[in-house]
């Protein structure tokens, strides 16, 4: 390799063909069989008047570099979500740049030598300000700005312009002589201490920055190790390349006596450097990573994904993602009308909300699932021979709104405590990969759910692991903090015994200054099979019931006795074969955390027995007037500190009381403590007290009369004719199948309010999202308007309509 001396580049000159070389004399020299400096010389293809083509393969690398790195460009447009694409697509711009200039310094291009020194001074500024683009684009993965502003690229290009300047012209002063300051480096060493930290070092801190910052982005913030293959992979070419540029030249260039030297090498590896931190960038903004919905083979189940031909996708329900950035969660619109978002905008939300599948009523048909499993009876084939997955996916999307829809006293602002098994009974691969890294992937689903649909409630999380309750994240209403503890513990390996007694004694302490009016509940997803206990899980379970904490257990074994006793003294209010079940496969271990989301019935008085022994009546039951505030957006030009996290911020709410500033909603005042929500907080959690009915199947005979709606009411999606489908519909034997599974035979359901009807797809999004009937809320909107007579004739959409 080249001298180590500071600033020197003679022995860099010699032993490789750098385009900073091309500034010094000694590059136009010849010395026979050697250059300027005294390596090897490169002869290349002979021309005409004593000229040669040199590097003709480091020529035919650098387009073949263009053109993928274009290619890189156009699919990266093509990417629905991606953060920081117009930063990275900087990236690639000056990576093109730079490869331009290539052909004509380090390519040996027969060319003017003052065009050639000109190209040269591009070259190397190019050469810094794309590394230094780099960089910047590593800080754009932390979100310190919004990433494909005009600020973010401003700043970038400004800062890029800077240094392609700067290194430009110290580059033409060289080699054009303009002020004198740098004649001494064309001669001796060529010592140049400006382009030497420009074009050696500074690129070097450039590349070192960048690989630590993504690194600690992969690891630390999202989680990851699979990118890291990516960017290991783009670190290491990128290494070989240099090695074949400054060690290995010499010796390639002399071993075949001049035709070709390290410089082709170099350019070769590079381009697929580039391309790898391509691949890395593309593999940490993707839309969602794919997450497999059954737990084994044998399982059989029908894919979310599938969509049949002809028919209208439904609204997406993706199971899991683990973007970048994702879209920040959806907000609604307050009292005011104006678009208020649920949490700060400095936050960024790490995965999209999740719709979870909702909960199946559990019956004796469940425990024969064992035995019996014959998926092959619901296969039927179409016209044309093929399967038809028509009635299949909808069966699936009905079975998950046939619920019981009953108006019920529920408890809106709940204290749920999580306890998540982490003993070595969750090793087990029944289902895939292991109960432990399944059970972690859908509580964090559970955890996105459970705020979506109780805003206002507080969730903790812990876990039993080697005998003892460990705390896994604090109460708080913060989905974004569980989340990220429940992904840091993913490395940890399951060991020891569950202890259920220290696990509820956590609980319990952790519930016990939870006001009165909200529920305390205990949530425990239980893989063991026995409980390693320090002293009488009894009297716990006795002073559960004595704090009126109610707890529901999920079994991922057999059921054994002491969770069955749990849930009968402390969940009186559900039978224990709603309050303890046993999953029987991933998809109906999923349907049972999700069940969970929804807040369970409250008795309007229950009895607890006190010290004496006699029996004690609750104040659960009565009244409650509770203090709130509803604050009002703050948006600043400059930031100013939050009272909850003491961090400066530009956008906030102010408290109704005293004006403190809380960064994100819905929180408590840390100052007067009052209890700071959203208006749309307390609808979302309204709907729990009168969820909307399910609507009813519509035969064809029901069709017929109903002819005038031809078309679902809320997607203006058309339905099958009435008149076809009687006459078609008749005698078929599948009718009778699709009547057990909750299916319309006409594709429409009805509601019975407004009479109006849908189809299964706007059926599953009004009763999962609206909570609304679209065509009673148009209805009593034209009551409001003043339209009289709605509820006389019209369509048959609108007629029948009782208000």
């Amino acid at each position: 390799m080249g001298s180590t001396q500071f600033g020197n580049f003679h022995d860099f000159c010699r032993d490789s063909t750098l385009p900073v070389c091309n500034l010094f004399p000694q590059s136009r020299a010849v010395q026979g069989e050697q250059n300027g400096f005294g390596g090897c010389r490169l002869n290349g293809i002979p021309l005409s008047n004593g000229r040669h083509l040199e590097n003709l393969g480091s020529i035919i690398l650098c387009g073949l570099a263009i053109l993928v790195t274009l290619g890189l460009i156009w699919r990266s447009e093509r990417k629905q979500a991606a953060v920081g694409r117009r930063e990275f697509q900087l990236f690639l711009l000056g990576y093109i740049i730079v490869e331009i200039c290539e052909i004509f310094t380090v390519g040996g291009f027969p060319l003017n030598e003052n065009v050639r020194l000109g190209f040269t001074a591009v070259h190397l500024g190019a050469i810094v300000a794309t590394l230094w683009v780099l960089l910047l684009n590593g800080i754009v993965g932390y979100q310190l700005l919004d990433d494909g502003t005009p600020l973010s690229l401003g700043l970038i290009l400004l800062s890029g312009i800077a240094l392609f300047i700067g290194t430009g012209y110290i580059a033409l002063d060289t080699a054009f002589k303009w002020t004198g300051h740098f004649d001494s480096s064309l001669g001796g060493n060529n010592r140049n201490i400006g382009l030497y930290v420009l074009y050696q070092l500074a690129p070097l801190v450039f590349l070192f920055g960048f690989f630590i910052l993504e690194g600690v982005l992969v690891l630390k913030v999202l989680g990851e190790r699979k990118p890291m293959l990516y960017l290991f992979a783009a670190a290491l070419l990128f290494a070989i390349g240099q090695i074949f540029q400054y060690v290995v030249s010499t010796h390639i260039c002399s071993g075949t006596d001049g035709k070709i030297n390290g410089a082709l090498f170099e350019t070769l590896f590079t381009l697929l450097s580039v391309v790898m931190i391509w691949v890395f960038w593309s593999s940490i903004t993707e839309d969602d990573w794919p997450v497999p919905v059954s737990g084994g083979d044998s399982t059989p189940c029908i894919p979310l994904e599938i969509i049949p031909a002809g028919s209208k996708q439904a609204p997406s329900q993706q199971l899991h993602s683990t973007s970048w950035k994702s879209s920040k969660s959806m907000a609604m619109a307050d009292s005011d009308e104006e678009y208020i978002q649920d949490g700060s905008d400095e936050e960024v939300s790490r995965q999209p909300i999740t719709r979870g599948v909702k909960p199946v009523k559990a019956g004796p048909d469940l425990s024969k699932k064992w035995e019996v499993a014959r998926p092959w009876d619901d296969v039927r084939e179409d016209a044309s021979g093929a399967i038809a997955v028509d009635d299949m996916l909808e069966a699936e999307k009905r079975k998950r709104k046939l619920k019981d829809t009953t108006p019920l006293q529920r408890g809106i602002i709940r204290h749920l405590i999580l306890i998540i098994d982490c003993s070595t009974a969750m090793l087990e691969t029944d289902m895939r990969p292991t109960r432990y890294l399944l059970t972690l992937r859908y509580a964090q689903d559970f955890v996105r759910e459970f705020f979506e649909q109780n805003p206002i409630s507080q969730l903790g999380i812990l876990g039993m692991r080697d005998g003892l309750a460990q705390r896994i994240s604090d109460t708080s209403g913060n989905p974004s903090e569980h989340i990220s503890r429940l992904q840091s513990i993913r490395e940890q390996e399951p060991k020891g015994q569950a202890s259920l007694q220290n696990a509820l004694d956590m609980s319990r302490g952790a519930l016990f200054h939870a006001p009165t009016h909200t529920t305390r509940e205990v949530l425990l997803l239980y893989g063991s099979l026995l409980t390693s206990d320090p002293g009488d899980i009894h009297v716990t379970i006795n002073a559960l019931a004595k704090d009126r904490i109610t707890c529901t257990v999920i079994g991922l074994a057999a059921q054994i006795a002491i969770c069955r006793t749990l849930v009968q003294r402390t969940n009186p209010t559900m039978s224990p074969a709603e309050s303890y079940t046993v999953a029987l496969d991933d998809i109906h271990y999923r349907e049972l955390i999700m069940r969970a989301t929804t807040p369970p019935p409250t008795a309007s008085s229950t009895s607890t027995v006190g010290a004496n022994g006699e029996a004690q009546k609750s104040e659960t039951g009565g009244s409650t007037l509770l203090s709130m505030g509803f604050p009002s957006r703050l948006t600043s030009r400059l930031p100013t500190l939050c009272a909850c996290h003491s961090k400066p911020t530009a956008g906030g709410y102010l408290c109704s009381r005293c004006s403190a500033k809380v960064c994100a909603l819905p929180s408590k005042c840390p100052s007067c403590g009052l209890t700071l929500i959203l208006s749309t907080h307390l609808a979302r959690s309204y709907h729990h007290l009168f969820p909307l009915r399910n609507w009813k199947e519509v035969s064809w005979r029901r069709a017929a009369e109903l002819h005038a709606q031809t078309a679902c009411f809320s997607c203006l999606a058309p339905f099958p004719p009435a008149a076809v489908g009687a006459v078609v519909g008749k005698g078929d034997k599948a009718r009778d199948k699709r009547k057990e599974n909750g299916l319309s035979e006409s594709g429409r359901y009805e509601c019975a309010t407004c009479h109006s009807c849908f189809c299964i797809d706007c059926d599953l999004f009004c009763h999962d999202v609206v909570h609304n009937c679209p065509g009673c809320q148009s209805r009593e909107a034209d009551l409001v308007m003043g339209a009289e007579g709605a509820d006389g004739g019209g369509d048959g959409c609108r007629g029948g309509w009782r208000g």
